[in-house]
């Protein structure tokens, strides 16, 4: 896949470089950030990756996403990073003037900032004017104006670097005046392991059989 080879060469030079001087962090509702490639990540792994076509009334396109372990995240060497790129095929009538990525369940929301830019490599050059994160925790890439994503062009890398350690299905958003809404990923919370359920199942008995006893107690008193 083009994209894949673009990023995989990309993950050698950037694991080169340490730069965490130029962090630009969004927060759920906070103010509108100007997007830069300011931003440096290493990548130490791949995690997860999906990818496909789009299809609104306006446009048509490709997408991808990955997930990957950042050595270069400013909140964590093991936390995670988010990579989407978009394409506008040649033939579309439309520029695509945004690109989001999130859920209904508010899945940025869950940390109280991310990290955000844009990298070389993905389908093309073009790069956000300006970032945001929703109060519900979408973060959009705006292209609007001038700077919106032509046909026959395609996005840099769009980066979000998180403190989440697990991540789960959710959406990606690719807007013009229509829309495409496809499977992408998004941050999650850890999942507990079995142990620790067990653990706190077992504290919850102990403190249950520990109130009906002083309950016993006290009935005999009487």
């Amino acid at each position: 896949m083009k994209g894949l080879t673009k990023f995989v060469a990309l993950g050698a030079v950037a694991a080169a470089s340490t730069s965490l001087a130029f962090a630009t962090p969004v927060t759920p509702g906070g103010p509108t950030v100007t997007g830069s490639n300011a931003i440096t990540i290493t990548n130490d792994g791949f995690v997860a990756t999906t990818f496909g076509t789009l299809t609104a009334k306006t446009f048509t396109g490709s997408y991808l996403e990955y997930v990957i372990k950042d050595g270069s995240n400013p909140y964590g060497v093991d936390d995670l990073t988010f990579l989407i790129s978009v394409s506008n095929n040649a033939g579309s009538p439309n520029g695509i003037e945004h690109v989001s990525n999130g859920d209904d369940q508010s899945s940025f929301a869950l940390f109280p900032s991310v990290n955000v830019g844009y990298i070389s490599g993905g389908y093309g050059t073009d790069a956000p004017a300006t970032i945001d994160e929703t109060l519900y925790g979408t973060v959009e890439f705006n292209f609007t104006g001038t700077d919106n994503i032509a046909a026959g062009t395609g996005t840099s890398y769009l980066v979000i670097q998180t403190a989440a350690t697990n991540f789960a299905y959710g959406n990606i958003g690719v807007i013009d005046s229509s829309t495409d809404t496809v499977t992408g990923l998004v941050p999650a919370l850890p999942t507990p392991e079995p142990n620790s359920l067990v653990l706190l199942g077992t504290g919850l008995f102990g403190a249950a059989g520990t109130l009906l006893r002083r309950r016993k107690t006290a009935s005999d008193l009487r």
